[in-house]
């Protein structure tokens, strides 16, 4: 088979090429290599580019293609080439798979991840005891939920097909593709080996656990609660890139001048630009519209904006993103779909996390990564002090110095961050100031010590 015969999808065929060029891709700060890279060359001389080769792979790889030497090559995927920055001329690229064998011993049931995709995790084991992680996706993990008969029996041996190498937290881990298939207990030469090696035991079934993860997980990771004023002057811990913090808050306005939607993946919820494959993925998948919400949030001190993402809307008011845009003609990305006035109102506790923009150029717009709702019989907001979307176009009146200065605050970080800033753009977001101060001053009244939002 020649370059130019290459169709996206899973192709087993063999491909005849020569090693013409390899390079590495390392981290910045540690050197270590994250990638290796190569452009193959066929017999008419047209070039395809092969990549990304993960960490987990590049030693395996790195005896099996040699610069310079033909090979004849398959178990690979073809993918679109990304539209920028391509090391060759063409469409379309390779990506190296790898089919994994192993003995079946433990497996998750049915999990929802935190950006409400579901996963099925597999351990398989070799016959000197070392271990490997597979992460199922979507219809791979259900798939394989199906095969219950199969796996769900003493020693039990699979190939897993067409897996994806990454490195998750630094820990090597296998994810499935689109072409992933399973083979349980076959007579495939290399199953065959391995079973004539392993300890078999009948009573050893697969066992079925909560999750496989190693890492941390919320219920015992002890993050602080504060109140909002807090998150004004936090500071990040020595050699952290971020800080995590949780806050109990209302939420009392959603602010119009803000896109509440982007284009992401459909697998991950990485935004797309302008490119058919996910940048995080690696793989063509489908662009769909994703929650993106800033909105003003009080609690019985200060006010502040946090953004909430597809997951955490979804939770509050359960609907998506992709539903509004497709049942409702009248909205776009800056008319805000009045739907989502039903976040009005609602307490929560918010997870946050925090970064260097939070924390050192005091950029407000925290970033949520999980809220869970809570009943509050009095809450500290009164019902006056909600905004809904529609009433902030219809405030009135001039600013005051803090708004304006809040203003110009707006208008240089739009600059800082390469936004485009209109005068409409700023009058909104003013007016939002204007109603969330008269607001806080009613409130307030007497305690010049606290902090408030237009004096950070």
């Amino acid at each position: 088979m020649l370059v130019k015969e290459l169709s996206t999808g899973n192709t087993n065929g063999y491909v005849k090429v020569r090693v013409i060029r390899e390079w590495e891709v390392k981290n910045a700060e540690s050197s270590h290599v994250m990638f290796k890279n190569y452009i193959l060359v066929d017999e008419e001389g047209t070039q395809i580019q092969a990549t990304p080769l993960q960490s987990s792979l590049i030693k395996l790889f790195t005896t099996k293609l040699v610069l310079g030497k033909v090979h004849m090559i398959s178990n690979y995927n073809v993918t679109h080439a990304a539209n920028k920055y391509r090391s060759v001329p063409g469409e379309y690229l390779i990506k190296f798979h790898r089919n994994i064998g192993g003995k079946l011993i433990k497996t998750t049931g049915l999990q929802t991840t935190d950006k409400d995709k579901k996963i099925v995790d597999l351990l398989l084991e070799n016959e000197r005891d070392d271990t490997i992680k597979i992460k199922l996706w979507e219809d791979q993990a259900r798939e394989f939920l199906q095969l219950e008969h199969e796996y769900r029996k003493a020693n039990v041996f699979v190939i897993v097909t067409s897996t994806s190498p990454k490195l998750v937290q630094g820990e090597p881990v296998l994810w499935s593709t689109y072409s992933t298939k399973f083979y349980f207990n076959i007579d495939h030469p290399d199953l065959v080996e391995l079973r004539g090696n392993c300890k078999l035991d009948e009573n050893l079934i697969p066992e079925i656990v909560q999750t496989l993860d190693t890492q941390k997980n919320d219920a015992t990771e002890k993050i602080e609660k504060v109140k909002i004023e807090k998150l004004f002057d936090a500071q990040l811990p020595p050699g952290e890139s971020f800080i995590k913090f949780t806050t109990e808050a209302t939420v009392v306005g959603v602010d119009p001048s803000k896109k509440w939607y982007y284009t992401g993946c459909s697998k991950c919820n990485k935004g797309f630009k302008d490119s058919q494959i996910c940048s995080k993925c690696k793989e063509i998948t489908t662009p769909i519209p994703l929650f993106r919400v800033t909105v003003e949030v009080r609690d019985s001190n200060s006010q502040t904006t946090f953004v909430l993402f597809e997951k955490h809307v979804h939770k509050l008011i359960n609907v998506s993103a992709q539903h509004i845009l497709t049942n409702d003609k009248n909205v776009n990305t800056y008319v805000v779909p009045a739907v989502l006035n039903n976040i009005l109102g609602k307490t929560c506790v918010f997870k946050l996390i925090l970064d260097k923009g939070n924390t050192e150029k005091k950029y407000e717009n925290y970033t949520v990564t999980d809220v869970q709702e809570i009943a509050v019989q009095d809450s500290n907001v009164a019902a006056s002090e909600i905004v809904t979307i529609h009433e902030i176009s219809h405030q009135e009146g001039e600013p005051t110095t803090s708004q304006g200065q809040n203003k110009r605050k707006l208008e240089e970080k739009y600059l800082e961050d390469g936004l485009p800033v209109s005068k409409e753009t700023c009058e909104i977001a003013t007016k939002l100031e204007k109603a969330a101060t008269n607001n806080t001053a009613n409130t307030d009244t007497g305690d010049q010590n606290k902090r408030q939002k237009t004096q950070h």
